[in-house]
């Protein structure tokens, strides 16, 4: 995330639940230890932003960073609270109840400012991330799909992606499971 932010980049990607939270209550004030889940537990929203957030300890602390919570819809909640359960079953454990409460909720960050990335067009824009996985599953069980196939597949959704994001905006998207940059929004006067 540091490399990023040096880089003038932007970023949208899930928070990893094993990473700190740190936010001051009010300006002037020391920093706290957010407790994310407590946080969500006791809102009735069904999105709830943090703008000034920073993010782990030492040397891989990053500050500047915006946390939003949207609210997952009954069913999509019950269904990674439910994958939820078995996955700890199997383990011999039982779920946390902090565990249990964020299962409910899609948790992203960026280092977009609000006039740039509004909060209403995170979600939207971190959903099109899907899209453009489907496009590389989709390429890659294609029996005739090359190497160039799949850069193409992809430089057309980005396309795609950078026409929809406001203002501009270059957004970098990343894969969660993989830990990798998949691609890049280009400028708009490439679009």
């Amino acid at each position: 995330m540091a490399r990023v932010q040096k880089s003038g980049a932007y970023l949208l990607m899930p928070w990893a639940r094993s990473v700190t939270v740190w936010t001051r209550p009010q300006p002037g004030q020391p920093e706290e230890r957010l407790d994310v889940a407590k946080q969500l537990a006791a809102t009735t929203a069904d999105r709830v932003e943090w703008a000034q957030a920073a993010f782990g300890l030492g040397k891989r602390r990053v500050e500047g960073l915006r946390l939003t919570a949207f609210r997952l819809p009954p069913q999509s909640a019950a269904r990674y609270r439910a994958a939820l359960r078995e996955s700890q079953r199997r383990q011999g454990r039982l779920p946390t109840p902090e565990a249990l409460e964020l299962a409910g909720w899609l948790i992203l960050i960026t280092n977009a400012p609000v006039a740039k990335l509004p909060t209403a067009m995170i979600a939207f824009l971190y959903r099109l991330r899907w899209q453009i996985e489907l496009i590389f599953r989709q390429v890659q069980g294609h029996p005739a799909a090359g190497p160039g196939s799949r850069r193409r597949s992809l430089s057309y959704a980005m396309r795609d992606l950078g026409a929809l994001a406001p203002g501009g905006l270059r957004l970098l998207v990343a894969c969660p499971r993989h830990g990798r940059l998949l691609a890049k929004t280009p400028p708009r006067d490439q679009l």
